[in-house]
């Protein structure tokens, strides 16, 4: 992925065997609780039941919009609203949610981007936590570009 210039970046290891490492994304202008974590996870096994079942691989539509709503609205205190879609960026299909609610009394929005190729499903989480409406706007517009950006091997 190309990380726009302003975003600081670390990658995190994993202990979790099915979880490869997590890059973790921060805009230098923005508050403590505000970032964006790319990870991918290794799903062979769950592909290779679903393969012998169905008799074909699935696709990032086979996991359902209640489940890509209830992992986008975790470390919510509540929850205002939400919506998810599947998009397609650059040929690839996505999940793309966004909740709005609070976290630990602060107004949170999380977005994110959620996609399946070979046997990894690889997802975009951004969480912004006390920022204005404007700067959730430029963020979301960097995350899209993000995205965009990536290619899978």
């Amino acid at each position: 992925i190309a990380i726009p210039g302003d975003w600081e970046y670390q990658i995190k290891s994993m202990d979790n065997d099915s979880l490869n490492d997590v890059l973790i994304l921060r805009p230098s202008s923005t508050k403590e609780y505000t970032g964006l974590m790319v990870g991918s996870s290794d799903v062979s096994q769950a592909v290779d039941g679903y393969t012998r079942q169905y008799g074909s691989a699935p696709s990032i539509g086979t996991i359902g919009e209640d489940a890509v709503l209830e992992q986008n609205r975790l470390n919510m205190d509540s929850v205002e609203s939400e919506v998810a879609e599947l998009v397609e960026i650059g040929g690839i299909e996505y999940w793309k949610a966004q909740t709005e609610g609070t976290y630990s009394g602060a107004p949170r929005t999380n977005i994110l981007y959620s996609c399946f190729t070979g046997t990894n499903v690889y997802s975009y989480i951004l969480l912004c936590t006390d920022e204005s409406d404007e700067t959730n706007e430029a963020l979301a517009a960097d995350l899209d570009q993000i995205v965009a950006s990536a290619s899978y091997q």
